[in-house]
């Protein structure tokens, strides 16, 4: 296994990163970026203009692990740079990195066996992008996590930085109550990624945590981080605005396979290696 050779798409983004930091220890990786290079060897690929193929080829990659955030053009555009990215690795081992956003919310708990249904545009790219993946790579993983949070190379994600920086000011901050989501810690989704990329799984398998309201989510992390959270606010969710109210995930099918429960909030903010 060592002698495997992996390929990030997004090395630079908050999953990316933690993938990088945990792969460089163990084997060779290759790593890209489109604007912003986080690593001095990163090579720049764009998704929507560059044809990997001969970067697979020259590097001799094995493994392509996909966390670049590129769903949400317009879905031509997508659909016709996803294809040219399938084909090219049609005979790869590739991991898809997805989202609770292919669902439309109206159900909550989503499992694997549940279509997708989102009438956002984020959501159609990301059903158009899956069905690529699944249709022209025969060896292929596509990972649904929702909330992803915690310290990545000891950078907060951006939800809660934004919450903790507000409230930290003296300002209140509102959130729903009744908007649910899964979150799960980006170390732990960092892990199952490179986990699922070395098996044999094949398919849609969803890496998430307990469902709960984005609410209490915040107020746990806000709590867990010792931030004041006196000017931390709930409220209903509008009916008139499209959000999505329940996109939470049924990650059983995971959680069976590798005998693994998702940690809570306070244990994933304050290990001793998150800052």
């Amino acid at each position: 296994m060592s002698n495997l050779k992996t390929l990030v798409i997004g090395s630079s983004g908050f999953l990316g990163r933690q993938i990088t930091s945990i792969l460089e220890l163990q084997e060779s990786i290759i790593k890209t970026h489109c604007r912003n290079p986080l690593y001095p060897d990163s090579i720049r690929y764009d998704f929507f203009n560059d044809d990997i193929e001969k970067l697979l080829d020259i590097q001799k990659v094995d493994i392509v692990i996909f966390a670049g955030m590129v769903e949400i053009g317009p879905l031509d555009t997508v659909q016709a740079s996803m294809k040219r990215f399938a084909k090219a690795c049609r005979e790869k081992r590739v991991i898809y990195l997805s989202s609770d956003g292919i669902f439309d919310g109206q159900k909550g708990f989503y499992s694997e066996k549940d279509a997708p249904n989102s009438q956002t545009l984020y959501g159609k790219n990301l059903a158009a992008c899956e069905n690529i993946i699944a249709k022209r790579c025969q060896n292929f993983c596509i990972v649904r996590p929702s909330y992803i949070y915690g310290f990545s190379n000891e950078k907060l994600d951006d939800r809660l930085t934004k919450t903790m920086e507000t409230l930290k000011a003296g300002e209140k901050v509102t959130l729903f109550d009744d908007m649910f989501k899964s979150p799960y810690g980006v170390k732990q989704i960092a892990n199952a990624v490179i986990g699922l990329s070395r098996s044999d799984y094949i398919g849609i398998i969803h890496v998430a945590g307990q469902r709960m309201s984005v609410y209490e989510f915040h107020h746990r992390a806000m709590s867990s981080l010792m931030v004041d959270t006196t000017n931390l606010k709930s409220c209903k969710m509008p009916t008139d605005k499209g959000y999505l109210r329940d996109t939470s995930l049924d990650s059983s099918m995971w959680q069976n396979i590798t005998n693994s429960k998702p940690e809570n909030i306070q244990d994933v903010l304050t290990a001793k290696d998150a800052i």
